[in-house]
């Protein structure tokens, strides 16, 4: 699900948006398009904070906060679910954007070109936003040759006894690697993280954590033993 953010205090603008939006994108895409004038009404709610999100914003909007400083809001927030398109009838602005570390998509002049410009933005957003939830992917060395797989179908890696080499447990099936857990857990993410010398889980695949038991819970009902660090890690992670 999709959620479609516009903030302008121009009525015909927001119309003309969301009349594009209904027009770029077919029954199998699932969206909402929410509409405001003001950044105070969006604040009031919430639920676009974790879902994926593609924010139309106008620069210059008659409220306390200009667009950019609504985009510098929400990426404070780290969100890669969250993407950017601002609206604008000024091209001077697009300098004062670079300065903030905002990325847009991109920065549509309110001309002639609007409309066919937004419709390729909005696309552009939602591929790049897709592209992004199926997270990084990486490549595991085999006897029989390299594979790549998706971080997030890893659940745990653990070194196989007596060896060097990594066992990779995923969703679908246990992988025998050439990997060590040193080379593993260099190029790996942020979000794996070394419990013990034999093993790293990954925290996306966590089911459930108890910080006074000490224990982990993962996606296959797999339980593991964790020291107080450990404990403090998940939960920085979790926050």
């Amino acid at each position: 699900m999709f959620n479609f953010v516009i903030i302008d205090d121009d009525g015909e603008i927001r119309e003309m948006v969301e009349a594009v939006i209904n027009q770029s994108f077919d029954s199998e895409l699932q969206y909402l398009v929410k509409s405001f004038n003001k950044f105070s009404d969006y604040k009031e709610d919430e639920s676009d904070k974790d879902a994926k999100t593609v924010f139309i914003l106008d620069i210059e909007l008659n409220d306390d906060y200009d667009g950019i400083e609504i985009a510098s809001i929400i990426r404070r927030g780290k969100n890669q679910n969250h993407e950017i398109i601002f609206l604008t009838g000024f091209v001077d602005y697009a300098f004062n954007v670079l300065n903030y570390k905002i990325n847009p998509i991109a920065f549509i002049k309110k001309d002639e070109k609007f409309r066919k410009l937004l419709e390729k933005a909005l696309k552009e957003a939602v591929d790049k936003i897709n592209l992004s939830s199926e997270g990084k992917r990486i490549v595991i060395k085999k006897a029989t040759g390299d594979i790549e797989l998706k971080e997030n179908d890893i659940i745990y890696v653990v070194k196989n006894k007596g060896a060097k080499s990594l066992n990779i447990v995923t969703k679908l099936c246990n992988i025998e690697t050439i990997e060590t857990i040193e080379n593993f857990s260099n190029r790996a993410s942020k979000e794996f993280i070394k419990i013990d010398r034999s093993t790293i889980i990954n925290y996306n695949s966590i089911q459930s954590v108890d910080p006074k038991k000490r224990i982990l819970i993962m996606n296959n009902d797999e339980v593991f033993y964790i020291d107080d660090k450990i404990v403090k890690r998940v939960m920085e992670l979790g926050n």
